[in-house]
């Protein structure tokens, strides 16, 4: 029976489903805290891993990509797919050590100029 008290469960507390591709963890569901129109889950995908192509009819979906990127592909209201190149998504992860990298690049630049200019 589904606790309804709960508006969120962390995945650690809920049964994971495992696949070829990875795990999900259901954390809304009817069967998990009684969501009637909204299900969402977490899912793990080791580095170079993923599932086939699938659809929710009807459904709408949110991707947050906690670390490292991967690719989602999007279709039109018909279920056709976009004709677009594949959408790159960056989590938090690649943006930290994307703006690492520009501060020391900002810094090299930094201790560059400073040398130059004491000559």
């Amino acid at each position: 029976m589904a606790d309804k008290s709960k508006v969120f469960v962390y995945p650690k507390d809920v049964s994971a489903f495992g696949f070829d591709w990875g795990r999900l963890a259901l954390t809304v569901a009817p069967e998990v805290n009684g969501a009637e129109r909204f299900s969402g889950g977490v899912v793990d995908l080791p580095p170079g891993q993923g599932h086939t192509r699938h659809n929710h009819p009807g459904a709408e979906e949110i991707i947050f990509v906690v670390s490292g990127h991967g690719e989602q592909m999007v279709e039109d209201e018909k279920g056709k797919p976009v004709a677009a190149p594949p959408l790159i998504v960056e989590g938090p992860e690649e943006e930290r050590r994307q703006r690492e990298a520009e501060t020391r690049r900002r810094n090299r630049l930094a201790e560059r100029d400073e040398i130059l200019s004491s000559r």
